[in-house]
């Protein structure tokens, strides 16, 4: 909404892409990214006059057809700084001499069944289905789950949690009785895109630290990719305002035969 409604930043997107201001509201798709700051002298974190602190986030642009279209095709070279206190973009950066992507905002790079047909040189058909593979156990898994999160399974034993930041942590891990670790999780995923030219350089995440795995994981209640006997397990977690919530089917648990 903050980046929409900055007439600077939209007049430059459709000087520059040839597109309609009516169609922002859903076909302009703003991607909030923490900022990480490559030099201390960054403009945007001296903006303010009276001293106080801004708490910035960086906008990548995309554009998008419709519901379905892949968006992640059609980047906009356009990066806007918005400083979520004031409610206002305070700096828009752009790659100092580059021209917009080749790729044209009306066409279509799609993967989504429902588009295929419209894709510009991609397929537009999905292959033949291949025939049905499928996983059964007929007595059943070989893990056994006690006090809902102990799992026990050919001489290993662990207790499964879950929190915010990391998502799935794993307590207590022994095998045959002999302790193997205390707590195992993933404590950061750090992402650079590796794009030196600026202001893509500040284009690097950090998952866990920066949005949380947990906060980010979706419920699997509509199913999943797992095979065989699946055992689900809930995550509780906690809004912004500290009220719990419950994630249904954060964790999916079955069995490969590798």
């Amino acid at each position: 909404e903050i980046v929409k409604a900055d007439e600077a930043v939209c007049a430059e997107i459709a000087e520059r892409y040839g597109v309609d201001p009516a169609d922002f509201g859903t076909s302009l798709i703003c991607d909030p990214w923490s900022v990480h700051v490559a030099t201390p002298d960054f403009e945007p974190l001296k903006w303010r006059p009276d001293g106080r602190a801004a708490r910035l986030i960086q906008c990548f642009l995309y554009w998008r057809n419709d519901e379905a279209d892949n968006q992640y095709a059609k980047p906009i070279d356009l990066l806007p700084v918005v400083d979520l206190n004031a409610r206002k973009v305070i700096h828009c950066s752009r790659q100092p001499g580059a021209t917009p992507p080749k790729i044209g905002l009306k066409t279509n790079v799609n993967y989504h069944r429902a588009s295929l047909e419209t894709n510009s040189y991609l397929p537009a058909k999905h292959r033949s289905p291949m025939k049905p593979l499928d996983v059964t156990q007929p007595e059943g898994p070989n893990f056994v789950v006690t006090n809902d999160r102990v799992v026990t399974w050919d001489g290993w034993s662990m207790r499964l949690g879950f929190n915010y930041r990391e998502g799935l942590v794993i307590h207590d891990a022994t095998f045959e009785g002999r302790s193997v670790m205390k707590r195992a999780s993933l404590v950061e995923m750090a992402v650079p895109y590796a794009d030196p030219n600026p202001p893509f350089e500040r284009k690097c995440a950090f998952d866990v630290g920066d949005y949380g795995l947990g906060y980010c994981a979706d419920s699997l209640e509509l199913g999943c990719d797992c095979l065989g006997h699946i055992r689900y397990f809930d995550a509780v977690l906690c809004d912004s305002k500290g009220e719990p919530y419950v994630t249904k089917k954060a964790i999916c648990m079955h069995e490969e035969d590798m």
